[in-house]
């Protein structure tokens, strides 16, 4: 999936219009907890390393935590008028 592609899908999940976002957060509380920013204008190849590096961190913390049966994810869409929601 390209990273427009991404940004359609999660607007549609989100019953948003399409093009209403302008990044996307990875949140989760494993591998380090720090939050990761994808923008809408970056490019496929910096949507490419974003995939790797939460793939990384996702089996380092299955690894450290072998009986851990829940490490979620949250993808959260804003744009920039927004804050937070």
């Amino acid at each position: 999936m390209r990273l427009p592609e991404l940004f359609d899908f999660v607007c549609a999940k989100m019953a948003l219009e399409e093009g209403s976002l302008s990044y996307l957060t990875w949140m989760y509380q494993w591998g380090g907890r720090d939050d990761i920013v994808l923008q809408e204008e970056d490019s496929d190849q910096q949507w490419q390393y974003t995939k790797k590096k939460i793939e990384n961190l996702f089996k380092s913390a299955k690894k450290d935590n072998p009986h851990e049966r829940w490490l979620e994810i949250w993808v959260k869409g804003g744009c920039e008028e927004e804050d937070d929601w």
